[in-house]
């Protein structure tokens, strides 16, 4: 795959550094049975990171995750969380359908 500047993603330091934080991860994850499997996504998995990219790795689970097995690997890798406030979510939501009209059908 090459970027939009032409560089190929096997070229990408961004990227290349983010999958080697993404095997450190999945080494913590694939501890835990109850995962199924783990994807890099975004422009990480694309190849495509630059110094602004984030790391998202999707996690799919054989049944719902306990909050401490969800927040050990984040503490295992010395990372961080934030928890995602559903009110707030579905107010953007509302806001945004407001704004721009309902999804198409």
């Amino acid at each position: 795959m090459q970027s939009p500047d032409g560089t190929r993603a096997a070229d990408n330091v961004q990227a290349r550094w983010r999958m080697a934080v993404a095997r450190q991860a999945a080494q913590v994850y694939a501890e835990n049975r109850g995962l199924a499997a783990m994807a890099v996504a975004g422009s990480v998995g694309a190849g495509l990171a630059d110094q602004f990219s984030d790391l998202e790795l999707d996690c799919y689970w054989l049944r719902p995750p306990a909050d401490e097995e969800r927040l050990a690997p984040v503490r295992a890798l010395a990372g961080s969380h934030c928890d995602a406030d559903l009110t707030d979510f579905r107010e953007m939501l509302s806001e945004r359908r407001r704004a721009i009209g309902p999804p198409p059908a």
